[in-house]
Parts: C-alpha cells; structure tokens; sequence
C-alpha cells in the first residue's frame, strides 16, 4: 500500500505539469488571432521608417549635388599632407637626427662613405 500512495504522490506532480501545459496550450491559440494585427502594426510602423529615411537620403543627396565640398576638402588634405612630408624630411635630414647618425653609420661600415663628411 505505501508503495501505491507514494506513486499517487508522483502522478500528482505530473497530472498538475499536464493540466498546466494543456493551460499554455490555450493561450499560445488564443494569441493568433491577434498576431495578425501586430504584424499590420509592424509593417506599417516599417513601412513610415523607412519612407523617413528616404526622404532624409533625397534631401542629403540633393544637398551634395547642389553644394559640393569635395573638391574643396580634397585640396586643403593635399596641403596638410604636404606640409607633414616636408616636416618629416627636416627632422629626418637633421644632422643630429636618430636616422641620419644611423644611415651614416650604415654607409661609413658597408661603404666606407660617410655622409657627414661629404655634406660638409
């Protein structure tokens, strides 16, 4: 008999899993019939974004094509690099530079030519 009650018990918990699952089950069939209407909300909610982004691309577009900054940017990025490059070689070419003591040291060992001596 104890074996008979304690196999009630656990047929309780199961019966209580089932009969929750069968309550779930009824919910997920009652939310169908709305989903159709969240998927109309969705779209059309979609559907006004992107006719916003549109309309902000058309009038960027016509903003880049009416006034152009390319150019303009483009030669003022010329410039900046231009003056970096000639920067770079005067600090490079300076007699007391890093690079310069090392490419005379290369050249007076493999060469035995020293561009110090010959600068001067």
């Amino acid at each position: 008999m104890s074996k008979k009650k304690s196999g009630d018990n656990e047929l309780i918990g199961f019966k209580e899993f089932l009969e929750h699952d069968d309550v779930k089950k009824q919910g997920i069939y009652e939310s169908k019939k709305f989903r159709g209407f969240d998927l109309i909300t969705f779209l059309e909610r979609e559907s006004e974004r992107l006719s916003c982004q549109i309309s902000l691309f058309e009038e960027k577009a016509f903003i880049l094509r009416k006034f152009p900054q390319d150019v303009k940017i483009i030669s003022e990025q010329e410039e900046k690099n231009f003056a970096l490059q000639t920067k770079a070689v005067e600090k490079v070419m300076d007699k007391n530079s890093v690079f310069y003591q090392n490419l005379d040291m290369v050249l007076q060992d493999h060469f035995n030519y020293s561009v110090s001596s010959s600068a001067e």
